[in-house]
């Protein structure tokens, strides 16, 4: 007696909006950890690359710490919104 293999897992296509939201929401993720932990765990960055090639990763993190450390300075100037 043979044993009958079992079926292939279908691979489900997500819909074009899916995928944004997806992606939406890896880059979203990444940029908060990055800025309130200081780094990106493991799991974060395989999301993140799952959606951006490795230069597109690096520049995502460089443009999240140029705008912590913008943050950062006006509110240490205590620079006031203009209205």
């Amino acid at each position: 007696m043979t044993a009958t293999p079992l079926p292939r897992p279908r691979k489900t296509r997500l819909s074009r909006e899916e995928q944004k939201a997806a992606r939406s929401q890896a880059l979203l993720t990444a940029a908060t950890q990055y800025v309130r932990d200081r780094g990106i765990d493991d799991p974060t960055w395989d999301r993140l690359r799952h959606h951006l090639d490795e230069a597109e990763a690096i520049e995502l993190l460089l443009l999240c710490g140029q705008y912590d450390s913008l943050a950062t300075t006006l509110l240490t100037l205590r620079v006031q919104p203009e209205d």
